[in-house]
């Protein structure tokens, strides 16, 4: 077989696959909602309406707040970290990829167990901190921040050397950041706020905890009222999925027609801009920063972990060492399902559906941007999953690919819908972090293969497969650790008899945060330090290839 056979059939595939997993499950959920009378439901927790103004209000507040709180600060520590002399900057992109790794679900049960209204007693010994949808922002904040700090940090280091050289003959250091540095990061800067936006608008896992009412969380309670609500569930989301779809549309177009070969090009040496005698108070202020971020949920953990029982008669919980211990060998045993763990229990089966699904999101993603560098239909095809995938809510995604299959009894039994909803839950995530990557890639590396005779097949698998393999597998694990803490979609694909540990915290979480759900997050904490220090030897071998010139 030729190599443009093996390409026009891979194109085929790719083609039939995202039909599996986007094209049919949305043209049964639109057929559903509009051609299928649905009765207005009567359950005590329908409110009666998908379109009252509190839903547009608190979704907006939720969002906005989010944003206010992740964009400038991610922004300032993307500055600080990629452009200045800061000491210890090794260090704090060490904790900020740490905080990447840990799951939205883990997030809410440090924050809102330990200073929020999930625990009996706050960690603190004060009244509850986060309450309300403030407390919705604020840990949906936290949760996006090093998403933020890494993609505007890429956008302030793809400044070109030479224009940031002759600017600054020309002017002062602060005038070359913000006429040449800040101008050309624009498009990321914007970026990153629409993924934050996206983020906050899409996910319910902390708005049904507090509990606020969104749009997200008015199609999750939806979603418990029974396949039979997809014209509702699309009604509550159809006004932030129209705006989200556009924005996230006209954005990656925007970027699409950039010259982006300047990203690779951007991981080599920057000019860096010396903090001078506010160098040690900088430090000091990211030190406190990130006590803030890690010390306190990490705190309220072992406290409440620790705390099994106290005196004789006395009812009162006090911590103890040997709680903390027989606490901790209890959330393991919860984890692993007992003495008989198989792929049923939560954690070993949560770990291999969400390696399959992790490594059918990064192969995808990454034949969409091959396929996308080589022909328009294929760059708007990629555009259009990219935007439907991050935009729209993961109950939506969960129910739309459950209606789609369930006359699949097989399907409905195994895990095969729950790898579905995974795939389309993490590929957005898979393109925005091996995307840039194949997408910069110098356009001259292409003409040299083809006049070294490769075809396309050839200069894929021979070519920039391997010299992209270590993006591909920091997007690997990214998406794991994101499929692995998923709940929105995995809590209606999930087949019974098999469960998750996003399901396993959440169930726990809705009767609150006591010593054996803090030590289950003290153990998933520990395991997710693991695929943390591989994406940081992964991260730092590929800056210094690309620093290299290699």
């Amino acid at each position: 077989m030729s190599g443009r056979q093996v390409g026009r059939l891979g194109e085929l595939t790719v083609g039939l696959t995202l039909v599996l997993l986007v094209g049919w499950p949305l043209l049964v959920g639109v057929a559903s909602a509009m051609f299928r009378q649905v009765p207005e439901p009567t359950t005590a927790g329908w409110n009666g309406s998908v379109s009252s103004p509190a839903l547009l209000g608190n979704t907006v507040r939720v969002v906005g707040l989010t944003i206010l709180l992740s964009v400038p600060l991610g922004g300032l520590l993307a500055w600080l970290l990629t452009r200045t002399d800061l000491p210890g900057r090794s260090i704090g992109w060490a904790i900020l990829v740490v905080q990447a790794m840990i799951p939205l679900p883990l997030q809410a049960l440090a924050w809102l167990g330990g200073y929020g209204n999930m625990g009996r007693q706050q960690a603190l010994g004060s009244s509850a901190w986060l309450t309300g949808w403030p407390a919705a922002a604020f840990v949906e904040a936290v949760s996006v921040l090093p998403w933020v700090v890494l993609i505007i940090g890429i956008g302030l280091r793809a400044a070109e050397t030479e224009l940031e050289d002759q600017a600054r003959l020309l002017w002062p250091a602060w005038q070359v950041i913000w006429r040449i540095t800040i101008q050309r990061a624009w498009g990321l800067i914007a970026a990153a706020g629409l993924l934050v936006a996206a983020f906050a608008a899409t996910d319910m896992t902390v708005t049904d905890l507090i509990p606020v009412r969104t749009y997200a969380e008015e199609s999750y309670l939806l979603s418990q009222l029974g396949l039979d609500q997809a014209r509702l569930m699309i009604r509550a989301t159809l006004p932030q999925l129209t705006v989200i779809g556009l924005a996230v549309a006209g954005l990656a177009y925007r970027l699409s027609r950039l010259d982006l070969e300047r990203l690779y090009a951007g991981n080599r040496p920057r000019w860096t801009v010396p903090l001078g005698s506010a160098r040690v108070p900088a430090a000091v202020g990211v030190a406190l920063l990130a006590l803030i971020l890690v010390g306190l949920p990490l705190h309220a953990l072992i406290w409440r972990a620790g705390r099994v029982g106290g005196g004789a008669g006395s009812g009162e919980l006090t911590w103890t060492l040997s709680g903390l211990v027989g606490s901790l060998q209890g959330g393991w045993r919860d984890l692993m399902g007992g003495a008989g763990s198989n792929l049923r229990a939560p954690l070993p089966g949560s770990i291999v559906w969400s390696a399959i699904a992790a490594t059918g999101s990064v192969t995808l993603a990454w034949v969409l941007v091959w396929l996308a560098r080589r022909s328009r239909i294929w760059r708007v095809v990629t555009l259009l999953v990219f935007t439907m995938a991050l935009a729209t809510p993961g109950p939506i995604i969960g129910l739309a690919i459950k209606q789609a299959y369930a006359g699949i009894s097989y399907w409905n039994r195994t895990p095969v819908l729950l790898v579905l909803g995974l795939v389309v839950r993490s590929l957005p995530y898979s393109l925005a972090v091996a995307g840039p990557t194949l997408w910069s890639w110098p356009r001259a590396w292409d003409e040299q293969a083809r006049l070294a005779g490769l075809d396309s097949w050839r200069e894929a698998t021979r070519l920039t497969l391997p010299l992209t393999r270590t993006a591909l597998a920091i997007a690997w694990l990214l998406a794991f650790v994101q499929s692995m803490g998923e709940l929105p979609c995995a809590y209606l694909t999930y087949a019974p008899g098999y469960d998750l540990v996003s399901l396993l915290v959440w169930s726990m979480l809705h009767v609150g945060v006591e010593s054996r759900l803090a030590a289950i997050g003290l153990i998933l904490l520990a395991l997710t330090l693991i695929p943390a220090g591989v994406v940081l030897f992964l991260a730092r071998r590929l800056v210094t290839r690309r620093n290299s010139g290699r």
